[in-house]
C-alpha cells in the first residue's frame, strides 16, 4: 500500500465536529474575493478562533488600482465586523523572498499549537513557503488547510504580466548543479503563460504528468482543455507523457498518484503548481517531504473580479495530534 495513514478532509464544519479540537490560530489573505472571508466565518461560528492572521497582498499598480482597493476594503471591513479583533499584515506581491520567511517566522513566535492556514485566497508564492515553515514546526501540535470554492470565475482573463520561470520561495533545488529530471507535474489551469516553451527549452527530455481536475464542468472543463491544447501545441507530446485526471478537490489521490509515479520519491521530479489549489497543495506537500523544486511564472496582476461569490470550504488534515499523515 503506498499509504495506511487515514488522512480526514471534507467539509470544515464535519472536520472541526470530528478532530474536536476547540480552538485554532487561524492564518488567512483577505483580497478582493468574496470567499477569503468564508473559512473565518465558519470558524467563529463555530466558536473555534484562538487568533486570527490575515494577510493583505498589494500587487503591483495597474489599471484596476481603485476597484482592487475598494474591495479589498469592503472585505477587511466585514472581517471587523464579525466581532474577534484581528491583525492585518500587509506584503507586497513580488517581495523578496527573505520578506515571507519573516513573516512566517513572526507568526511562528507566538508558539501557536493549532493552525488553520487558509489558502483560498493566497498566491501560491506565499502559501508554499507558508505551509512549508509551519509543518517544519514541530512545536505545532495540529495541521489544517482550508479551501473555499467560488460560485463562479471570471469569464476574463484571471491574471496577466507573469514573472519569468522561477522556483516558487524555499522551493529551489537543493542541488547544484540542478540534477536531471526524470518527470515533471503540471496543474492544469486557465492559463499556462510562458510555460509551453518553458517546459519546450529546459524540459523536453523528462516524462510530463499534466494533472486535470475532474470533473470540472463547463465552463471550466474547456478552459483546462485550451491549456492543454497550448502545451500541446508548442511542446509535442511524446509517448511517455500522460494527462492524469484527478479530483480537483481530493489532495490524497494526487500525492499518492505522485508517489506511485515516483516509487516513493525515488525518482527526481519538479513541478508546475496551476490549475486548482488542492492539487497544487498535494504537490507543495510531497515537494517539502522530498526537497523536491516547484517552479512558477508569477502574474504580477490578477483580475479584481476574479470570481465571484463562495460555495462550500472544505478543510484538510495536514497533522493530527503530532502525526504527520503525508510522510
Amino acid at each position: 500500500m503506498l499509504s495506511s495513514k487515514f488522512r480526514p478532509w471534507g467539509q470544515l464544519n464535519w472536520i472541526l465536529e470530528k478532530v474536536g479540537i476547540p480552538k485554532w490560530h487561524f492564518i488567512g489573505c483577505v483580497s478582493t474575493e468574496d470567499r477569503c472571508v468564508s473559512a473565518y466565518e465558519i470558524l467563529l461560528k463555530n466558536d473555534a478562533v484562538a487568533k486570527a492572521t490575515f494577510i493583505e497582498i498589494v500587487d503591483p499598480p495597474s489599471h484596476s488600482d481603485r476597484e482592487i482597493k475598494k474591495k479589498i476594503t469592503d472585505n477587511k471591513n466585514k472581517l471587523a465586523g464579525l466581532g474577534l479583533p484581528i491583525v492585518v499584515e500587509q506584503m507586497n506581491l513580488l517581495c523578496d523572498d527573505y520578506e515571507i520567511f519573516d513573516l512566517s517566522q513572526d507568526i511562528l513566535k507566538t508558539k501557536p499549537q493549532n493552525v488553520i492556514i487558509d489558502i483560498t485566497s493566497f498566491p501560491k508564492r506565499y502559501f508554499f513557503p507558508l505551509i512549508k515553515l509551519v509543518s517544519r514546526d514541530v512545536g505545532i501540535e495540529n495541521i489544517v488547510i482550508t479551501y473555499t470554492q467560488p460560485e463562479k470565475y471570471a469569464n476574463e482573463d484571471l491574471s496577466d504580466d507573469p514573472e519569468p520561470w522561477y522556483p516558487l520561495p524555499l522551493f529551489m533545488s537543493t542541488e547544484f548543479p540542478e540534477p536531471k529530471f526524470d518527470l515533471a507535474f503540471v496543474g492544469t489551469g486557465f492559463m499556462p503563460f510562458s510555460l509551453p516553451k518553458l517546459l519546450k527549452d529546459n524540459h523536453s527530455e523528462i516524462s510530463l504528468r499534466l494533472f486535470f481536475p475532474f470533473p470540472p464542468g463547463p465552463p471550466n472543463y474547456q478552459r483546462s482543455w485550451e491549456f492543454i491544447r497550448k502545451i500541446e501545441k508548442h511542446y509535442n507530446f511524446k509517448d511517455h507523457d500522460r494527462i492524469a485526471r484527478v479530483d480537483a478537490l481530493d489532495i490524497n489521490g494526487t500525492y499518492n498518484y505522485i508517489k506511485s509515479v515516483t516509487d516513493t520519491g525515488e525518482k527526481k521530479c519538479l513541478f508546475a503548481p496551476y490549475g486548482p489549489k488542492p492539487i497544487s497543495l498535494a504537490m507543495c506537500l510531497f515537494a517539502i517531504n522530498n526537497d523536491s523544486p516547484v517552479y512558477y511564472t508569477q502574474p504580477k496582476y490578477y483580475n479584481p473580479n476574479y470570481s465571484k461569490g463562495a460555495k462550500e470550504t472544505f478543510a484538510y488534515c495536514i497533522r493530527l495530534f503530532n502525526n504527520n499523515l503525508f510522510s
